[in-house]
């Protein structure tokens, strides 16, 4: 049997998870492109990468308030909040 948070994980990683960048690569430069960052900031896959980090248990604040020597505990196991595809959403609404 698997722990709770690798269960949630590997759901995760099957909706959505890194395949998400791809996606929305495809969606938005469907000829391609010569650098990510001109077709999804680097705001934006941040965003995307935090949020499965934090599923993962690896994100900062998780780590640095685990005890030493204490695996993560569970995280919920729904899937991170999707990235809608389409346009890129305004920088300053993700600062803060």
């Amino acid at each position: 049997m698997r722990r709770p948070r690798t269960t949630a994980l590997q759901e995760a990683g099957r909706r959505m998870g890194p395949e998400v960048v791809i996606d929305i690569a495809d969606e938005r430069a469907p000829d391609g492109f010569d650098s990510i960052d001109s077709v999804i900031p680097p705001h934006e896959l941040a965003r995307i990468s935090a949020s499965y980090a934090r599923l993962g248990g690896s994100d900062p604040e998780t780590v640095d308030t685990r005890p030493p020597g204490r695996p993560a505990e569970p995280a919920s196991a729904a899937a991170p909040t999707p990235v809608p595809p389409g346009p890129a959403p305004d920088a300053a609404a993700d600062v803060g």
